[in-house]
């Protein structure tokens, strides 16, 4: 059982007043895909709504960063750059549904800066995008406070100048206190393109960028850490992916890596034979989508952007700038390099995952995998449970977060009830229908004719 807290039932007068506050028809947990204007959600009683009907456990999950100027090194390659802690990536934020975050930035960069949250939906005031968070100056703090409403895998970022292009992420996971684990370890992986300290600065790339000349290749970059003996594309024309629908970027950069290492020296995650390996994928790069896969394995994707999906199995996964898979792999015996090809640069970085002594291949290698059934953004299809979840009660329908008196109906089909919730994951508890408790007793685009409604 989760140990969310049930808050007191909202009247039907103060529903309809914070609707009306949010510019939605519903709030938080019961809500359309209505957008609300800026006015309305930096309102504070909007908000102060809004947060009243998220999931809370009373947990406080606190934790220090600052940002500034670091050496770090890449594996072997020392870069001068920015940090939060001195680390790339920085240290892993974790928590659970319901939890209330508070993170206290300490900005030592002689220039302003921000937290951007992404892909967490949170307090807009919290967010860490200008003008609805205010930047934080050069010598200040902040602390960002914020609830968790939504499990998944998520990271931050700054939301200011060209700072994302530096060495300032780091992972986010909210875990699901009802999700049943599956799995027997977990790895987080964040994959980068890099620049910062080895080669031309962002300032410097964006400058050449916004010259007639189009795209941008680094000076020296044949032969560079990670570039897979071939180099740099040389023109802009060059970067080209048929999975990307043609354009693959306009940066082919000095070194690529993962957790912030290169393929020369990268990052191992140790498990056992045998072992289901959850791996949460989280692509930080700036210019580069990746194509991902892990030797003599196929993987199980499972979530998406932090939303679950059906379970699809693939040989390699495709991320764009920002997006994060959820996969699982069933580890073999020895060593397999996990290998993220910059897809359209001809250039790979890589990680291993040991689960017994062995040989590691060479650098240059590519496995099978990478040109095997590749899963992107229209390969995977939602769970219904990932916007509605039918649970068998007597009646009433039951948010995270709260009650609604009264009632309300939604009489269709699967496909269509997925909207409803799709953003804040609600749960619905359903009267009338004896609707199973598994989801796969129910089939994704059967009928369910159901009546939710309150306590009336």
């Amino acid at each position: 059982m989760s140990d969310i807290v049930r808050l007191p039932r909202v009247s039907r007068r103060g529903f309809l007043t914070a609707a009306a506050a949010l510019g939605a028809t519903a709030i938080t947990g019961c809500r359309s895909e209505t957008a609300a204007t800026p006015a309305d959600v930096t309102s504070p009683d909007a908000i102060a709504v809004a947060e009243s009907l998220r999931p809370h456990t009373g947990r406080t999950v606190s934790t220090t960063l600052t940002a500034q100027r670091s050496q770090v090194d890449l594996g072997g390659t020392v870069a001068e750059t920015v940090a939060y802690n001195d680390l790339v990536p920085g240290p892993l934020l974790r928590a659970s549904v319901g939890d209330e975050l508070e993170v206290t930035v300490h900005n030592r960069l002689g220039r302003s800066t921000s937290v951007h949250w992404h892909g967490l939906a949170l307090r807009n005031d919290m967010d860490g995008a200008a003008p609805a968070t205010p930047d934080i100056p050069g010598g200040a703090a902040f602390t960002y406070r914020f609830s968790a409403p939504h499990p998944g895998t998520y990271w931050a970022h700054p939301h200011t100048g060209l700072d994302a292009d530096t060495g300032l992420y780091f992972p986010v996971i909210v875990d699901d206190p009802d999700d049943p684990g599956r799995y027997d370890a977990e790895w987080v992986v964040m994959l980068d393109d890099w620049t910062d300290g080895i080669g031309e600065s962002p300032a410097q790339i964006f400058a050449g960028l916004r010259r007639p000349s189009g795209g941008h290749q680094m000076p020296g970059m044949d032969g560079m850490p990670g570039m897979n003996g071939h180099g740099a594309m040389g023109s802009a024309g060059g970067r080209q992916s048929s999975a990307l629908g043609g354009d693959a970027g306009d940066v082919d950069y000095p070194m690529y890596v993962i957790n912030g290492r290169n393929a020369q020296n990268p990052n191992s995650f140790r498990a056992r034979p045998g072992q289901r390996v959850r791996i949460r994928l989280i692509n930080a790069g700036s210019d580069t989508a990746f194509r991902v896969a892990l030797a003599e394995h196929r993987m199980t994707v499972t979530h998406t952007d932090g939303f679950p999906v059906i379970p699809t199995e693939v040989d390699a996964v495709l991320l764009g700038m920002g997006e994060r898979y959820d996969v699982v792999v069933t580890a073999r015996d020895g060593v397999f390099p996990l290998v993220a090809s910059a897809e359209g640069k001809k250039a790979i970085t890589r990680a291993l995952l040991v689960t017994a002594d062995g040989s590691t291949p060479p650098v240059d290698y590519t496995p099978s995998e990478l040109q095997g059934r590749l899963g992107t953004v229209s390969t995977f299809a939602a769970t219904p449970d990932a916007h509605v979840r039918f649970r068998a009660r007597r009646r009433g329908i039951t948010c995270r977060a709260g009650r609604l008196d009264g009632e309300l109906r939604m009489d269709d089909q699967w496909p269509h009830l997925r909207r409803y919730a799709a953003a804040d994951r609600t749960r619905w508890a359903a009267s009338g229908d004896d609707i199973p408790e598994r989801d796969d007793d129910v089939a994704p685009d059967a009928p369910a004719r159901t009546h939710l409604s309150g306590d009336g």
